[in-house]
């Protein structure tokens, strides 16, 4: 039975994959920064002493992870410029928060799962969670620009670490039928986002985690970004 570090849990999307991977066998441990149901640890993904101590504590209590899944981040929706609103321009102190909780955290991530696995001398097995905003979407210009930032780090790793055995891939879902997307986007603008995906529709989380479980039974998928999105992208 395959042992999995699930971080940042606590969303639709993470009890999804909990609930389903659970329900396959796997043993899942959970770890984010609130206290919901079936969060083993507590960690701040953006403090780097917090994700070190989380890999410690993992370490002092025996646990061998074969796969981590990284689900933290931050979702931020501004556009670069806006002539409505008075600081017409995307605030410093904003760019920094959101490339902090997305980009920043998966080094952290990255680096403390490392030494992790280092020291206990296991493979790294590593899931980074991007977008499809990452080519570049209207609205959303540091959200795009942070997951861009998440797929370059996680294929250079494989590409200087792959070497040794450590793998680190990327899920990029689209559009997928959650609480968060139904709050952000009209009915109006949902119906125009369909008509662009040859699905004609949004997808469910069950998808997401089907793309879960290949990356972390599929030996030989090493930096990848696997987009699941309908076909939005094509």
């Amino acid at each position: 039975m395959k042992t999995i570090l699930l971080l940042g849990s606590s969303g639709a999307l993470g009890s999804s994959i909990y609930d389903k991977l659970t329900a396959v066998g796997y043993s899942v441990i959970c770890a984010d920064c609130v206290k919901v149901k079936n969060i083993n640890y507590f960690f701040n993904a953006t403090n780097v002493d917090s994700v070190e101590n989380l890999f410690n504590r993992l370490a002092m209590d025996g646990q061998q992870i074969d796969c981590v899944i990284n689900l933290v981040g931050k979702i931020h929706s501004k556009p670069f410029y806006n002539v409505m609103e008075k600081d017409r321009y995307i605030d410093d102190d904003i760019w920094d928060d959101v490339i902090l909780h997305n980009l920043k955290s998966a080094f952290n991530i990255s680096r403390e799962y490392h030494k992790y696995c280092t020291r206990l001398k296991l493979k790294c097995n590593l899931v980074n969670f991007s977008s499809v905003t990452a080519r570049g979407n209207p609205g959303q210009l540091i959200y795009s620009v942070s997951k861009a930032g998440v797929e370059t780090l996680t294929k250079t790793l494989a590409k200087e670490l792959g070497v040794r055995g450590h793998r680190f891939n990327v899920i990029s879902p689209g559009y997928i039928d959650v609480a968060s997307t139904r709050q952000a986007i009209s009915d109006e603008q949902a119906a125009k986002i369909k008509s662009r995906i040859p699905s004609r529709k949004f997808g469910d989380t069950g998808s997401i985690v089907e793309a879960v479980k290949m990356l972390i039974e599929a030996s030989y998928v090493n930096g990848a970004v696997i987009a699941v999105d309908g076909g939005y992208t094509i």
